[in-house]
């Protein structure tokens, strides 16, 4: 008796809840399903080895360090970290130690002097499957000066298209409880 009320129920309406203009469809019915590539938690990662980079020039020097946190035979997740001089926190300055919460203009992939991504399912000779940044989490950098060292803690990543540089909705998440590094810089 009840499926007939149910089927005009879900048939009634306009079909756009938020008066948005488009329709909203339920997750899963309109839409395929994503397919993570990474884990939905990396967990407490402990002391990594990485790649460190150095580029730019005084006021816009650019620091990073590139870890894998999982690899297959295939494929391969990184950890990147990237202190972008003049821009973010460090805005009119290149980057310096300090404490950073992800919080404000290093939330945008485009203005962020603080960014943190995971780059996942990276294939040789391809590139990643998939792309992901920052939405919480702190930053601690304890050296700039020829080393660079730091540590993550509680960083919450969303998927992130890199043709649009924009957060995908409903896209994949993952977080990392915690990780540090230590690099002496090229």
């Amino acid at each position: 008796m009840c499926l007939p009320l149910l089927l005009f129920a879900a048939c009634s309406g306009s079909g756009d809840p938020d008066d948005t203009g488009g329709v909203d469809a339920a997750p899963g019915i309109d839409a395929a399903p994503r397919t993570c590539t990474v884990d939905s938690d990396l967990g407490q990662l402990g002391a990594r080895d990485g790649t460190p980079m150095v580029s730019g020039a005084v006021g816009s020097r650019i620091l990073a360090v590139s870890m894998t946190v999982a690899s297959d035979a295939a494929t391969r997740d990184v950890v990147f970290v990237q202190l972008k001089g003049g821009k973010g926190v460090f805005a009119g300055r290149d980057p310096e130690p300090g404490t950073y919460p992800l919080t404000g203009a290093e939330l945008d992939y485009n203005t962020c002097g603080v960014c943190v991504t995971v780059i996942g399912d990276i294939v040789a000779g391809q590139g990643p499957t998939q792309f992901y940044f920052q939405r919480a989490g702190t930053v601690t950098i304890t050296s700039t000066t020829g080393s660079l060292v730091g540590s993550l803690a509680n960083v919450a990543f969303q998927e992130l298209d890199l043709g649009t540089e924009e957060i995908i909705r409903d896209g994949c998440e993952t977080q990392v409880g915690g990780v540090s590094f230590d690099e002496a810089l090229p």
